[in-house]
């Protein structure tokens, strides 16, 4: 969630009208997301209950367990590769607790494991990639933020 105005983002949990988790600062009373916009943050979450958040203006994926403490923060390597900075979309997580998140400053989509590696990129896409899905057969849909189309990549870890 976001406020506008007063610069703040969290993550609240809930069990039916009943708050269960708040995400927010650190213990030196640091926002973990980005505070100074308006711009979206895509969440997911795993088979564990680990929660991922795509941050878009925070340039980066901020990871925690299912209680709500932080694991990591996936900056996108951009320092060790020759990718540009790091602008995650949407975010999804496959049967083998991996993450993928699009990248659209790269235009390719990063394949993370549960601990924040690299795996691979998933490059060479026809599309401007922006949401995106796995089904169950592991069909990878993404849609293409210029045209609308969408395209269809088998994948495989």
């Amino acid at each position: 969630m976001r406020t506008t105005g007063l610069k703040k983002s969290k993550i609240t949990g809930f069990s039916g009208v009943h708050e269960v988790l708040r995400i927010q600062y650190d213990e030196k009373y640091n926002s973990y997301l980005s505070t100074d916009n308006d711009d979206f943050l895509f969440l997911t979450t795993n088979t564990h209950g680990d929660i991922y958040v795509a941050d878009w203006a925070g340039e980066a994926v901020v990871v925690f367990n299912a209680l709500g403490d932080f694991r990591f923060r996936y900056t996108g390597n951009v320092s060790e590769t020759k990718l540009k900075k790091f602008k995650p979309y949407d975010i999804a997580t496959d049967i083998n607790q991996n993450m993928l998140v699009t990248d659209t400053e790269n235009n390719l989509i990063h394949v993370i494991d549960q601990d924040g590696n690299v795996i691979r990129h998933i490059e060479h896409l026809h599309v401007s990639v922006g949401p995106f899905c796995i089904d169950s057969q592991e069909n990878l849909f993404i849609g293409d933020i210029s045209t609308g189309l969408v395209q269809l990549i088998k994948y495989r870890v």
